[in-house]
């Protein structure tokens, strides 16, 4: 630095007139010169010429001035002040100079005001555009200082890389000349000895030699010139090899400098973050690509430093002991990392999102030229990057999925869908039970006792606040009822003593009128009504003359009960057709047109019928069992459903009949319950239940229950013929596992059977908004209950589960075996009046069969094709509903 030093005159003459931009650069110069060389005196002598004519410096610096302030980089400070205050010229009463104001003074004032209003606007205007103008110059000078930041540490940075690049180079210059050096002076040393020694041995042999004549050490010299000059040429071949072999040693060694990364951008290139490692943590190519990588891991905190990160690179990924969180998921795998000769295993947790710093670059630099270590190469560099480029476009195949599946569900500390976990473990103990593997039942059923105990956990934690709340809510229902049944007794009081008044405000009750209830006269009155068409007419008459058709029938019926002992009516009918007194093999199925006279048929107990809930073509047919025909069928695409809404009714699971007879209620594994009136095959009401309802119920006022297994809960769902699908007032109860719904007629009450209680609830009797309140629970002599159906005739219920069949009785409240073949693996049980068999599905594949059976072993009825899920006989259930029972809703 002292070679370029100014003397102290012309430094002081100097400072005053150059600016400090100018004096950065010659500094900066000044060092970069005096680390690349050395000077000599022409150079110093040249230098100080220069230095003496600072007048010229002066002019050259001056343009340069003009070129910064016409670029906006550098503005001085009387600009600013100039630029600070706001001036239009006008004083704060909008006047300017004498000459301004005695011209406004000769205006008249209508004029002055309009001239002054003029400039007030104009001064507005004008200070806006200033302090938009004075904010992006300041804005623009800020930029600008951030620039010339950011510039001088790219240049410092750039100058110190290339200072140790060109540092290193020299000391690896310098060690090929200190190695070449030691090898020449080696060779010389060993040429020198064998030289020396040969002339030793000649001065010797002429000592020893005194007879030898003049021509002998004439000889003897020319040889020794001879051997001399043969020593130096061969020593100067020698040396150009050597001085080859070097020249390719150097060249071999710039190469190897060159192979490895001496850049921060070349690292950052090969580094992963975590959000790639969350993303790929389960994928097939996890560990190939992440090996060799470099991540920035977080080793801790220092005081006044915060976080402190290192460069490390992954040599190994396994997995630990210990399962933690992870992204969105879990896992337990861990990667060794490798900082210059220290290696050690972290949590993927710990790795950084962020780029490596320079800091962090240098350190890890120093760290790994200290310990001795290799830099990684440009070829792994190249390598790495592909591997990194082939993930990010990786396509995943069917087998990578299932594999990702397995990883994820290894992990989970608590299945997402408790009811879905528990349906599939109650499955594989199915099949283990089949396959006689014990020690895999109690290992699915010790999994199934802590499902329900982390499931009842969280219903407490969900719960433990709104107890208080619940308990409100129960006292007030109980004193709704409580009061409903007092209002309805005194009305009834009132009613018996004559005392009851008509209210104009109160809404009637009416009966809707089916079709097929119609009276004569009704058909008299449509016969004779001006505006029937033919077509109705005829409808008519085929309507009369099926009915007098069934009334044949039963007074064939009534004749042959006569002619009978006392007994069961059908059972004399069935001896009947045994003995061929009453045949229809002259009747012939044809659909839409005789499907009432054949309804008629099995409504008078003619026919044995059934309804089955075929989830083949998502359909609900009704068989007559006499001659195995399918006498009538629903579907939802053919009925009045939305198309939107067809795939809801997806697998039927039930089918009961409703109403006297008239209306069936259904249910489906889509979500879909509804009620179809029979005869005209007309969804009267349907609406979206939830996820694998298994079986419906309808209320004393017309709502219905539906039993959602999956989902935990009785769906109690107001029925709305208005509005549904939507808006529809629903209220959900939590069972576990349910798979019915009974209502009990007599008691008043709800039955419903789950997974190891039939639970027990009284109906609130409110229309508007319908639920439940549970009054008992009676646990069963095992578990996951399948159907609940009333005993025909009797005050009890068939109740099947996983492995059991038994019979409940009700008052009792005991359950015995049932007198039955089966006992495992049934759908659904039904019975009958004396000569009705009781029939079961029998599961044969997954869930459904095509055949009925009887308890008592005998084949029912079959169909190649069919998916049948329940089968019920088209009988009146007296357990659930009154004679002479009709369609109701809230509103009818």
């Amino acid at each position: 630095m002292a070679k370029r030093r100014k003397s102290p005159d012309s430094s002081s003459d100097s400072e005053d007139k150059k600016p400090k931009v100018k004096q950065e650069q010659n500094s900066d110069d000044s060092s970069t010169s005096d680390e690349d060389g050395e000077w000599n005196a022409k150079d110093e002598h040249k230098k100080a010429k220069k230095r003496g004519r600072p007048v010229k410096k002066q002019v050259k610096v001056e343009p340069k001035e003009e070129e910064e302030k016409e670029e906006g980089e550098v503005e001085d400070d009387d600009e600013e002040d100039e630029l600070s205050e706001f001036n239009d010229g006008y004083d704060d009463n909008l006047m300017g100079d004498e000459a301004d104001q005695q011209r406004l003074a000769n205006m008249t004032e209508k004029e002055r005001e309009q001239e002054l209003f003029n400039r007030s606007e104009k001064r507005e205007v004008l200070k806006t555009r200033f302090e938009i103008e004075r904010k992006l110059r300041l804005q623009k000078k800020l930029e600008l200082r951030q620039s010339r930041g950011s510039e001088a540490a790219l240049r410092s940075n750039e100058r110190r890389r290339n200072m140790e690049d060109k540092r290193k180079v020299k000391d690896a210059i310098k060690g090929l000349k200190e190695q070449r050096e030691r090898k020449k002076q080696k060779q010389q040393k060993l040429r020198a000895e064998d030289i020396y020694s040969s002339s030793s041995d000649d001065e010797d042999n002429k000592a020893g030699r005194k007879s030898s004549s003049s021509s002998s050490s004439s000889s003897s010299s020319s040889s020794d010139e001879s051997d001399a000059e043969k020593a130096k040429k061969g020593g100067q071949e020698s040396g150009d090899e050597e001085k080859d072999e070097l020249l390719i040693e150097h060249d071999e060694e710039k190469d190897k400098i060159e192979d490895y990364v001496l850049t921060l951008e070349d690292l950052n290139s090969i580094r992963l973050s975590r959000h790639k490692l969350e993303k790929w943590c389960y994928a097939p190519f996890f560990t190939e690509t992440i090996l060799n990588c470099f991540v920035r891991v977080g080793i801790g905190t220092v005081a006044n430093k915060g976080n402190v990160y290192r460069i490390t690179q992954v040599v190994e990924v396994s997995e630990g002991p210990k399962i933690y969180k992870f992204g969105a998921g879990r896992t337990n795998k861990v990667v060794r990392l490798k900082h210059g000769a220290d290696a050690k295993n972290f949590r993927l947790e710990f790795v950084s999102n962020q780029d490596f710093a320079p800091n962090e670059f240098d350190t890890w630099k120093a760290r790994m030229e200290k310990d001795r270590c290799d830099l990684p190469t440009k070829e792994l560099i190249e390598k790495k990057r592909k591997d990194i480029s082939n993930a990010i476009n990786y396509c995943y195949k069917d087998s990578d999925v299932e594999s990702i599946v397995r990883e994820k569900e290894r992990f989970k500390e608590a299945p997402v869908n408790y009811a879905m976990k528990k349906t599939e473990l109650l499955k594989q103990k199915e099949m283990a039970q089949q396959l006689g593997d014990h020690a895999e039942v109690e290992r699915i059923m010790q999994l199934i006792d802590e499902l329900e105990e982390k499931a009842k956990e969280i219903d407490l934690k969900r719960t433990q606040n709104i107890s208080g709340i619940s308990y409100i809510n129960e006292r007030n229902r109980m004193r709704n009822i409580i009061e409903a049944e007092r209002a309805i007794m005194e009305e009834r009081e009132k009613k018996q003593a004559g005392e009851q008044s008509d209210d104009p405000f109160r809404r009637r009750k009416s009966t809707p009128m089916l079709v097929h209830k119609h009276k004569n006269k009704v058909n008299d009155e449509v016969n004779s009504s001006q505006d029937s068409i033919d077509s109705s007419q005829v409808s008519l008459k085929k309507e009369s003359e099926s009915k007098k058709e069934i009334e044949q029938l039963n007074n064939a019926n009534s004749s042959l009960k006569q002619d009978k002992s006392p007994g069961s009516p059908f059972s004399d009918l069935c001896a009947v057709y045994e003995d061929n007194e009453y045949s229809f093999n002259d009747f012939v199925y044809i659909e839409e047109e005789n499907e009432l006279v054949n309804l008629e048929r099995c409504y008078a107990a003619i026919s044995k019928c059934i309804i089955l809930a075929e989830q083949a073509n998502n359909q609900i047919v009704i068989v007559d069992l006499t001659d195995n025909r399918i006498v009538w069928r629903w579907k939802a695409e053919n009925s009045n459903v939305h198309p939107k809404h067809v795939s809801w009714f997806d697998l039927p699971t039930d089918a009961k009949v409703i109403y006297d007879n008239t209306h069936l209620l259904i249910s489906t594994s889509g979500g879909a319950v509804a009620i179809i009136e029979i005869e005209s095959k007309k969804t009267v009401f349907y609406m979206q239940a939830g996820y694998n309802a298994h079986s419906i119920e309808v209320l004393p006022d017309g709502n219905i229950v539906a039993a959602c297994s999956t989902e935990n809960h009785l769906h109690v769902i107001r029925v709305d013929v208005n509005n549904y699908p939507n808006r529809i007032y629903s209220k959900r109860v939590h069972v576990d596992f349910p798979h019915n719904a009974v209502w009990d007629h007599k008691r008043k009450v709800l039955w419903s059977a789950g997974l190891k209680n039939i639970y027990v609830f009284a109906y609130n009797h409110n229309c508007l908004e319908p639920d439940l309140i549970l009054l008992d629970q009676i646990p069963i002599d095992g578990d996951d209950s399948h159907d609940l159906f009333p005993i025909y005739g009797f005050d009890a219920f068939w109740l099947t589960t996983g492995n059991h069949f038994y019979t409940f009785d009700i008052e009792r409240e005991e359950f015995q075996y049932a007198n039955s073949v089966y006992w495992w693996n049934i759908s659904s049980v039904s019975s009958g009046p004396d000569g009705f068999p009781v029939i079961i599905l029998k599961k044969k594949v997954e869930w459904w069969s095509d055949s009925i059976l009887s308890t008592e072993g005998p084949l029912i009825y079959q169909h190649n094709g069919f998916k049948i899920y329940k089968a019920r006989y088209l009988l009146p259930n007296r357990f659930s509903y009154s004679e002479k029972d009709v369609f109701k809703t809230c509103f009818f």
